[in-house]
């Protein structure tokens, strides 16, 4: 989280409330994440697939990124749920 600017007093540190905010949503996330894992660990799909996304994941400079990876993720989950159905 990037901290505000006053003009007058120069940076302002994020409140308390803003990263208890931020914990809540980077813990959610994390549970998110861990839970498709388990699910690629599941469904047997290959350890490299796991290591692109936690790839992509770190080198995302934004929220909306990651979100854009974890539904990449789902999405790759998915289509092997419905292969290994058929």
């Amino acid at each position: 989280m990037k901290p505000k600017q006053s003009p007058k007093h120069g940076v302002i540190t994020p409140s308390s409330s803003e990263n208890d905010e931020f914990d809540k949503i980077e813990n959610s996330l994390k549970e998110f994440i861990s839970v498709i894992i388990h699910y690629f660990d599941k469904f047997g799909i290959h350890e490299s697939v796991l290591v692109k996304y936690e790839e992509l994941i770190t080198t995302s400079s934004t929220l909306l990124e990651v979100f854009e990876v974890i539904k990449a993720m789902f999405e790759e989950l998915m289509g092997s749920i419905q292969k290994q159905s058929l």
